[in-house]
C-alpha cells in the first residue's frame, strides 16, 4: 500500500518505523519538526523526508487560501524559506494526504 503521509511532531520519525513494520511504504512522507537532532537522525535513517519545520507557520500557510498564499509569496520581507515552504503546503494540497499523525510536543 502506497500513502502519502503528513507527520506533525514528527521527532525521530517513530511513525516510519510503524508503518514499514505494517509494511506500508508512503510514496511520500511530509514531517514537522523542528528539534534539529530529531531532523537529522530522520534524514538518516530515512533520507526521503521532506522536511516542513515548525508546524505553527506550517499550519498558517495550509490554512491560508491559495490567494492569501499568494500575497504572502508577494511580500517584501517574504525569504526564499518561507516560498519554498508555501510551495511544498501547495505540493501537499494539490496531491492530496492520506493519512496524518503526531504526536503531542515534547514541551507540552
Amino acid at each position: 500500500m502506497e500513502i502519502k503521509v503528513l507527520s506533525l511532531f514528527d521527532g525521530l520519525s517513530g511513525g516510519q518505523l510503524a508503518l514499514r513494520g505494517l509494511g506500508i511504504s508512503p510514496v511520500r512522507y511530509y514531517a514537522s519538526e523542528i528539534d534539529p537532532f530529531a531532523v537529522e537522525v530522520t534524514q538518516t535513517n530515512f533520507p526521503d523526508t521532506v522536511h516542513l519545520g515548525d508546524v505553527v507557520k506550517l499550519r498558517r500557510y495550509l490554512c491560508a487560501t491559495p490567494s492569501n498564499r499568494e500575497k504572502i509569496k508577494a511580500l517584501p520581507y517574504c525569504t526564499a524559506k518561507t516560498r519554498r515552504l508555501i510551495e511544498q503546503v501547495e505540493q501537499i494540497l494539490s496531491g492530496g494526504i492520506d493519512l496524518v499523525m503526531g504526536g503531542s510536543p515534547c514541551q507540552g
